[in-house]
């Protein structure tokens, strides 16, 4: 794969749209499903495939198939993409403690508290 030129100034929201094109099959759901206009996602698709040159999808009668590559892209946006996703996802941390912290003043810890325990326990 060849360098990008300016690739400091990539948009890698860009990287999340293609994906969601490649997953839903069609510019308009990919747009639905990101909640922006169909002219928005043609622009980021655009804007990435001016990136590096050439097409990275092909338009067919059931939508946009992804180029040899855009296929061989897809496979590392994908790893990209879980590996953020499982960063944002983990909850190892919050499973290992079983600790609940409450601030509050005086009202808090005479009146809401003891119905709080009441409720739980």
């Amino acid at each position: 794969m060849r360098p990008i030129k300016n690739a400091k100034k990539i948009d890698y929201n860009l990287i999340k749209v293609f994906d969601t094109v490649i997953t839903e099959g069609n510019a308009t759901r990919a747009a639905r499903k990101l909640d922006v206009t169909p002219a928005a996602i043609s622009q980021a698709l655009l804007r990435l495939q001016n990136l590096y040159g050439e097409e990275l999808f092909i338009r067919t009668r059931k939508g946009l198939v992804p180029s040899s590559k855009g296929k061989s892209l897809h496979q590392v946006f994908r790893q990209a993409i879980e590996s953020i996703e499982s960063t944002l996802c983990d909850k190892t941390d919050a499973q290992e403690s079983n600790e609940l912290i409450v601030l509050g003043g005086d009202i808090t810890e005479n009146y809401y508290f003891p119905a709080l325990l009441d409720t739980v326990l």
